[in-house]
């Protein structure tokens, strides 16, 4: 399969947030943003949050973009962290509507305990200012990091990660999760179809990643986020010899998060993806031969 254009090119992007999440750029603007990058397809994959794809779709509709429901899970994991991207689920389905406000309120008694954290390192940081520099999207760590950079307290936002809101650093709070069953069977039950997001992210070496694998195809897994600006030519050449030898299908996508990660753009990242359409036709034929 051609899953790649000529570099610096791409017919789609399969991995976007928007402000129902951690992105800065509202669902609309999204697809308008695809159009301007005469991008074929999108999917909207929001952080533990489907709020977004009605938006987005009749957006779509609009312009032209074909705009594909999905949703990123977190999912418990160690050493790395694990997302489960899930691609044309259906949004209106109430058990994944249900596990979802479950998720946003842990996030919301999350951020509490994250700034009082700061408070006691010395920040000058207030709930009230994080859900005013949220606006109307979800306050998260992103925000928080941009107040810390605004008030002083550090130089940059990924300063902010790099020495306090990062895994593992001192102002970082886990947040709860669902189990890896758990998120392969709610995107399944949805109708949808479950795809490892950026593998490299776990932390695990090439043996155990493969044996990983392996075993969550017996639960549902049924794809591999091969292409992404955070793995290396290597690592994809790595991935994908992983989906063929598990029959898995093939994604790519930007993690685009607007403003929040501005050194990628959406289509091509940091200029080294070139995403082709083959990606979206593999997952309608899956798709096709759930439903069937």
């Amino acid at each position: 399969m051609n899953y790649c254009k000529n570099k610096g090119v791409s017919e789609v992007d399969l991995h976007i947030h928007t402000n129902v999440s951690d992105g800065t750029f509202s669902p609309s603007d999204i697809v308008a943003e695809a159009a301007n990058e005469k991008l074929r397809a999108i999917a909207i994959t929001d952080h533990d949050s489907v709020d977004g794809n009605q938006e987005a779709i009749d957006a779509g509709l609009e312009s032209g973009v074909e705009v594909i429901p999905g949703i990123e899970i977190s999912a418990e994991f160690g050493p790395g962290t694990l997302h489960i991207l899930g691609y044309y689920i259906d949004y209106n389905y109430n058990p994944l509507l249900e596990k979802m406000k479950f998720l946003d309120l842990a996030r919301k008694r999350r951020n509490p305990r994250i700034i009082e954290q700061l408070q006691i390192m010395g920040a000058d940081i207030s709930y009230e200012e994080l859900l005013e520099e949220a606006g109307v999207g979800v306050a998260g760590r992103p925000h928080i990091a941009q107040i810390l950079v605004r008030k002083g307290f550090i130089r940059t936002e990924q300063e902010a990660f790099d020495k306090y809101l990062a895994k593992g650093k001192p102002a970082y709070v886990d947040k709860e999760r669902l189990s890896i069953e758990s998120s392969f069977d709610l995107i399944c039950s949805s109708g949808g179809i479950p795809v490892l997001a950026h593998p490299v992210l776990m932390k695990v070496d090439h043996d155990r990643l493969r044996r990983l694998v392996h075993d969550w195809v017996n639960i549902g897994l049924q794809g591999i986020e091969v292409y992404s600006p955070c793995q290396s030519p290597a690592e994809q050449a790595f991935y994908l010899d992983v989906a063929g030898k598990e029959d898995l299908i093939v994604t790519g996508g930007t993690d685009f998060h607007g403003k929040n990660k501005p050194d990628i753009r959406l289509g091509i990242g940091r200029g080294n993806l070139s995403l082709s359409y083959e990606m979206v036709n593999e997952l309608k034929a899956k798709k096709g031969s759930i439903t069937s």
